[in-house]
């Protein structure tokens, strides 16, 4: 329709309007023109009105290029959204802050919740967002990708569990339940990776919030393996469910485990 108030302009002397009989009108109106812009936008090519001046014929060039454009473009939204697979990932409730193999480690896990999701080329990030105050006041949300102990997969299809160790170099070192909330602390895990199938691209991302008591300390994942007698299975009932550690874990060397990944 915007085209056809710019047509208007030169409706008088750009436009004539062709007859059934043959002959021409230079009577012009809304309508037509309108036919002629549809006409133009859809490439059909016929069209009541027939633009003779050269202002028409170069407002309806850009308006064919401006629709083609726009055509391209809406396709590849349409086909790139279309493409993107949403795995089928499902990650625990909580964040935990408590041991793995007997060194202080920040867990979180997930679970693929159908059988037949496979990543392949898979990249995991685990980002420590939290507020700091600046030196000459204001607030500033810093955020610190946090070093994994395995940050890849070639092929990912069962679920895992992402450590991130907490040493001398960890921003999280020394950092209590209270000073988590009171930063806004934020923990995002990202998976990043291609469905093995379509190869298509896959990604998900989840977060836990301290302020929601999503993120517990001295504590571990309950294990969700299960070992039966010629089989492995996962309980998927157990995703959430964590414990605490006491006094002789915490001295051992027992970890917060839920097991590696696949």
């Amino acid at each position: 329709m915007a085209f056809v108030f710019i047509y208007m302009l030169d409706k008088r002397d750009g436009f004539q309007l062709d007859t059934n009989d043959g002959q021409q009108n230079s009577t012009v109106g809304v309508k037509q023109l309108f036919l002629f812009s549809l006409a133009t936008t859809t490439t059909l090519g016929i069209s009541p009105a027939v633009p003779v001046s050269t202002f028409s014929l170069l407002i309806a060039n850009v308006q064919a290029i401006v629709v083609q454009m726009l055509l391209v473009f809406i396709t590849g939204v349409f086909f790139t959204r279309l493409s993107q697979t949403k795995p089928g990932i499902v990650a625990a409730k909580y964040a935990i802050i408590g041991e793995f193999n007997g060194r202080p480690a920040l867990l979180v896990r997930f679970l693929y919740n159908t059988t037949e999701t496979t990543l392949v080329d898979v990249r995991f990030t685990l980002t420590y967002q939290r507020r700091i105050q600046l030196e000459k006041g204001g607030n500033f949300f810093k955020n610190d990708n946090l070093e994994l102990m395995r940050s890849e997969a070639i092929r990912s299809r069962i679920g895992g569990t992402i450590v991130h160790f907490i040493d001398e170099d960890s921003p999280l070192l020394g950092k209590t339940e209270e000073d988590l909330k009171a930063a806004r602390t934020t923990l995002q895990l990202g998976i990043f990776g291609s469905e093995q199938s379509s190869m298509a691209p896959a990604v998900f991302i989840h977060e836990w919030q301290a302020q929601k008591g999503e993120i517990k300390h001295n504590a571990r994942y309950v294990d969700t393996i299960v070992v039966e007698p010629g089989i492995v299975k996962i309980d998927h009932a157990k995703l959430d469910q964590t414990e605490i550690l006491d006094t002789m874990e915490k001295e051992g060397e027992r970890g917060g485990g839920g097991g590696g990944g696949d």
